[in-house]
């Protein structure tokens, strides 16, 4: 893993030595609450966006922003730069820490950080949060640029996610743990690629950072949910067509494994071809092999570019997992877009016509709508998504083959054997905006050691009730409602550094035991570079 970033982080700075002006091949941070404003633009009917591959291309959205740069957004939605020219004030709300350009290079550096304090009012307990880094990018000539991102961490989290880090051993997204003074931890992750352009038809990034396919909040492809991973992107566009590589190296933190002995390393390869059709219509196909072990290393037929994997597997008579997906999108009228995805692990025909429920047909799909402008007020957004898995998706016979990264799934945080809603109501006036999600998510849980389906770092030979007759949430009943609100303040839009304070209510009732709560209460300053998803 380590290896690949530290080339990519190399080449970059020799780059650096040579030749950037306005060169927009590089990747806009993915948060959810960021891209919620500039979103409605791309949604718009017969513009030829794909939303699906994410995070988005620079040049992407500067070509249907007003003014057709970042900059000019900025001064849309948050502060005019010219209304302060101290120094201080200058690099605090609307310039980058450090600047450097010239007619054929622009390099930029931040300090990043998130630091927060909070308390889980149910169980008096206070919470913290102390991280620090550096972001450092760059756009060298027509064609290259460069980012790179580290973060060192302590913290301490609310008891739910607590528990996760003890059974799992990392932080959801953010890397391994090492206890740190009691109930603290502490981690650290890194992210970096560089990004070349060769022409308008190509865009290639080499790094190590997280990928996303998909329109809605969570996906069941690929997310963001999971620990950073080395990775080469190639981005072919012709005419309405966009078609993605993404060749990935993922890890296994299998049980009994020394971390100084290194983990069991797995490749999970992807194809996602995504295509215009009319004005309204965006449809995408995806197929992704995961395979690798103990023995097994890279396997050269499966570095194919072109899309159907099974064929090959099947020649090769391979213990590789393949997934197949769908995600479409439609955009019914201005300020309104629908999407979804179907997720196809295993299937017989026979026994999905008959419904008998037979453990091995494995499928999961997703239903949404993204509203903006709601009640014709501007920058006021709903979005509401269903999501559901059935028990098994994602696991494999071999372990090493199984659809996760550093124990945590590679597409819903959940796993499987679920379903669950999730909305949200976000709004934004200049520098100001607030946040309101309500979760509602039912899961079935492994009991007695037996295998019901929603751990995807089991092997589905092991420990499964029955054949037939397997019902999703089979197994100790979870049922989970989180209501929480954000509120939030951009200090720096150029940096992404804000304030955020919120209120999380969370009630879990588990089958035959007494219902746990939790308010976390909490307030901080953060740089607003990833997503971090803390309900599950």
């Amino acid at each position: 893993m380590r290896p690949l970033f530290y080339i990519a982080i190399f080449f970059s700075a020799l780059l650096s030595f040579s030749i950037s002006v306005n060169a927009q091949q590089a990747n806009l941070p993915f948060t959810h609450s960021g891209y919620a404003v500039w979103e409605s633009k791309m949604y718009t009917p017969g513009a030829n966006m794909h939303t699906g591959i994410r995070p988005f291309l620079a040049k992407d959205v500067y070509t249907r922003l007003p003014g057709g740069s970042l900059d000019s957004i900025n001064r849309t939605y948050f502060i005019n730069p010219d209304k302060s020219r101290k120094w201080f004030m200058r690099k605090l709300r609307h310039e980058h820490l450090i600047e450097a350009k010239g007619e054929d290079y622009s390099i930029e550096a931040d300090l990043v950080i998130d630091f927060g304090f909070g308390r889980d009012q149910v169980a008096g307990e206070n919470l913290s949060v102390n991280s620090r880094g550096v972001n450092v990018r760059g756009d060298l000539g027509s064609k290259f640029s460069f980012n790179t991102t580290y973060w060192e961490s302590q913290a301490s989290f609310p008891g739910f996610i607590d528990s996760f880090i003890r059974y799992n051993r990392v932080v959801p997204g953010q890397g391994m743990v090492r206890p740190f003074k009691g109930q603290s931890y502490d981690f650290a992750h890194a992210t970096g690629y560089i990004a070349y352009s060769p022409n308008r038809f190509f865009d290639i990034q080499f790094g190590h950072d997280r990928n996303f396919i998909g329109d809605g909040y969570r996906s069941l492809l690929m997310s963001d949910n999971q620990f950073p991973y080395p990775f080469l992107r190639i981005l072919t566009t012709v005419g309405p067509f966009r078609y993605m590589n993404l060749y990935t190296s993922m890890m296994n933190m299998r049980p009994g494994v020394l971390r100084d002995e290194g983990f069991p390393k797995k490749f999970v390869n992807i194809h996602y071809i995504s295509t215009r059709i009319g004005k309204r219509w965006n449809v995408g196909i995806f197929e992704s092999i995961t395979f690798g072990g103990v023995n097994r290393g890279l396997d050269f037929n499966y570095m194919n570019p072109i899309i159907l994997y099974h064929p090959i597997a099947f020649a090769d008579q391979s213990s590789a997992n393949i997934l197949m997906g769908l995600n479409v999108r439609f955009v019914p009228m201005k300020n309104m877009v629908l999407y979804g995805q179907f997720m196809l692990d295993e299937f017989r025909v026979n026994d999905v016509r008959t419904r008998n429920g037979w453990w091995g047909n494995k499928q999961g799909l997703q239903g949404g709508i993204k509203y903006f402008n709601v009640a014709g007020i501007e920058n006021l957004m709903l979005q509401s998504e269903w999501n559901y898995v059935r028990p098994y998706t994602y696991q494999y016979h071999g372990t090493f083959a199984n659809y996760e990264h550093y124990n945590q799934p590679i597409a819903h945080p959940i796993g499987a054997n679920f379903y669950e809603s999730t909305n949200f109501l976000r709004y934004r006036y200049k520098m100001w905006g607030v946040e309101m999600n309500y979760q509602y998510l039912v899961y079935g849980d492994d009991a007695n050691q037996i295998n019901n389906g929603r751990r995807v770092n089991n092997s589905y030979l092991t420990n499964r009730p029955r054949e037939y007759g397997i019902r999703t949430t089979d197994g100790i009943l979870n049922v989970i409602h989180q209501v929480g609100m954000r509120l939030q303040y951009t200090i720096n839009p150029k940096s992404l550094l804000g304030f955020e304070a919120g209120v999380v209510r969370r009630v879990h009732t588990i089958q035959a035991q007494p219902y746990t709560q939790t308010t976390w209460i909490f307030a901080g300053i953060r740089t607003n570079l990833f997503n971090k998803y803390y309900d599950f």
